[in-house]
């Protein structure tokens, strides 16, 4: 959910909005941690990581509820700086309230992966995944190559 659909859809305000994003987070951590302090107590021979909780963030098309989170033209009329601004509040309110890693998911189109990742930047020590939508074996879903797209990415020390 981003805030400008909860304010809109849901009929929040600015601050109740950011209130929800807060309690999905900590009732994603209440039951990570819950799951956490059972196994613990019941699987003393096996081991394993402690579970993280994700901040999902998906694409801007998706608050566009006209199916344009699938193709992404929406980045053809937008500049990077706006995606960035428009994804920011969400991000920060994940964080600040706790994710262990942000979840960048099924992004269709490069200019939206790239606002996401100069906006990881800003948040340091932060980790990310960033997933893509893809029309075939080769492209994203917007028409970029995969390949050239995931390129710029591969050493990116916040994101995998």
């Amino acid at each position: 959910a981003s805030i400008p659909g909860l304010i809109q859809h849901a009929n929040l305000t600015e601050a109740s909005a950011t209130e929800a994003i807060a309690m999905a987070v900590q009732l994603a951590m209440t039951a990570r941690d819950q799951f956490w302090n059972e196994y613990k107590n019941c699987s003393k021979n096996v081991r394993r990581k402690k579970p993280l909780v994700a901040g999902s963030v998906g694409p801007y098309g998706a608050c566009q509820h006209d199916g344009s989170e699938f193709h992404g033209r929406y980045v053809d009329e937008m500049t990077i700086e706006e995606l960035i601004q428009w994804h920011k509040p969400r991000i920060e309110e994940l964080i600040r309230n706790g994710v262990d890693l942000v979840a960048f998911e099924t992004i269709p189109a490069e200019k939206e992966a790239i606002a996401l990742m100069q906006l990881l930047e800003t948040f340091n020590g932060v980790k990310a995944w960033l997933s893509f939508v893809c029309k075939d074996d080769m492209c994203l879903n917007h028409g970029e190559l995969f390949s050239d797209v995931i390129e710029q990415f591969k050493n990116h020390n916040q994101a995998s």
